[in-house]
């Protein structure tokens, strides 16, 4: 009987074992296999902006039996421009709602360059700028405007925000170069004409500066008076944007209108038709200075009077009736220089006594200014001699046998070339 009892026991307690096993494994089923979805499910991501869209699975706690998919989608751009998604997940037979939270909190980058500038001239932010890199938009500026107001190096700090207001300085270089080179003026030139005409002072006058592309220029002619004979000047001055500042003055002679006063277009056609039978543009300002010198020297009458108190009227008058002294022909070959546009300068020779014969003559240059020889093309009598781009020595020697011929005051004139 006792050990009936006992193997009974054994039965009661293996049965209890058995019930508590299967009890177990039915609770870990409930837990382990059918847990509710909803508990394994995040409801949001962050994510810093320019990296990876998450994946479904990201959205898990946990990774298991369960699939988990996007039923809608995030935007695909969402990942570079912070803000806040939403989207749905299938998890198991449910949709549920998950978010992502995008955000940019990484200073953006950037590569700089030295610049070197004229001084006052502002460079620009881009000229800094190689390159930047950001997921957003990245917007530079000065964190102080550089000084540009004088020579020398200095540093520039360049900052670099994006559109999250993260920023970023880099540091550059900036070199100045100091500009104490004044505007050159050219083109500025003696006028002449008659009383009641007008005047373009402007008129073939240019400036230019080393760094200054539109330096000022101010022209101060409240000396003159056109409507009076008369000589006057009228000053030129030009400053670049450091200040620098230069001058040129030029001559005004107002001539009075005479009786038989012939305006200076008219003379200029006339010298223009002229020249047009003389030269051509082919030709050497050498060579068109010595067909000058033959057509006025072989092509008109000296008569030994002219009235000497205006260039051009004698110059029409010898083009018009081809006569006239030697005013006459130092006027008429002045003219065409001066339309020609030959560098020129007028010589008076100095009278050895109040009574003695004047004359007239002219510096003339065939090389842009650079150097002068004589020009006369006033015939003279019984000698076989051209006046045609002579120097010095040859007009002094034959001026010492011939009376003082063309005696002058040296210091008023450029010197010639020896030969």
């Amino acid at each position: 009987m006792a050990q009936k009892k006992q193997r009974s026991k054994k039965v009661l307690l293996i049965l209890l074992c058995v019930v508590l096993l299967a009890a177990a494994c039915a609770a870990g089923y409930y837990f382990f296999i059918w847990e509710d979805p909803a508990l394994n499910v995040r409801g949001g991501l962050t994510l810093e902006a320019g990296e990876a869209l998450p994946q479904a699975a990201d959205f898990l706690y946990e990774q298991k039996k369960l699939e988990a998919s996007f039923e809608t989608q995030f935007p695909e751009d969402a990942s570079t421009v912070p803000g806040t998604y939403h989207a749905q997940l299938r998890y198991g037979k449910e949709l549920y709602p998950i978010a992502l939270q995008v955000v940019d909190t990484t200073p953006p980058s950037g590569t700089v360059q030295d610049v070197t500038v004229n001084q006052t001239k502002m460079p620009q932010i881009s000229d800094f700028i190689v390159e930047t890199e950001d997921v957003t938009e990245v917007k530079v500026a000065y964190k102080q405007e550089p000084d540009v107001s004088s020579g020398g190096e200095r540093a520039v700090v360049l900052v670099l925000t994006d559109t999250s207001g993260n920023r970023t300085e880099l540091t550059a270089k900036l070199t100045v170069i100091g500009d104490e080179i004044a505007p050159e003026i050219t083109g500025v030139k003696d006028i002449e004409l008659y009383q009641g005409d007008t005047i373009s002072y402007r008129n073939g006058v240019s400036v230019t500066d080393n760094m200054d592309e539109a330096p000022v220029l101010t022209i101060d002619n409240s000396a003159v008076d056109l409507s009076a004979p008369g000589v006057y000047t009228v000053t030129y001055s030009a400053v670049d944007y450091c200040g620098n500042q230069s001058t040129a003055s030029a001559t005004v002679t107002v001539y009075e209108k005479k009786e038989g006063y012939v305006d200076l277009e008219t003379i200029y056609a006339l010298a223009d038709k002229t020249l047009a039978r003389i030269v051509n543009d082919d030709m050497t300002d050498r060579q068109k200075v010595r067909a000058i010198y033959n057509w006025a020297h072989n092509g008109f009458s000296y008569v030994d009077h002219s009235d000497k108190s205006d260039w051009h009227q004698a110059a029409y008058k010898m083009l018009t009736t081809y006569r006239g002294d030697c005013f006459n022909y130092f006027a008429v070959t002045k003219l065409l220089f001066e339309r020609l546009g030959i560098p020129n300068i007028d010589v008076v020779k100095v009278k050895p006594y109040p009574g003695a014969a004047g004359h007239y003559w002219s510096l003339v240059s065939v090389d842009g200014g650079e150097t002068y020889y004589h020009f006369d093309a006033t015939p003279r009598v019984n000698q076989n001699i051209s006046f045609c781009l002579i120097t010095d020595a040859k007009l002094d020697a034959y001026s010492n046998a011939h009376y003082n011929s063309h005696n002058r005051d040296k210091s008023l004139y450029p010197a010639t070339p020896e030969e």
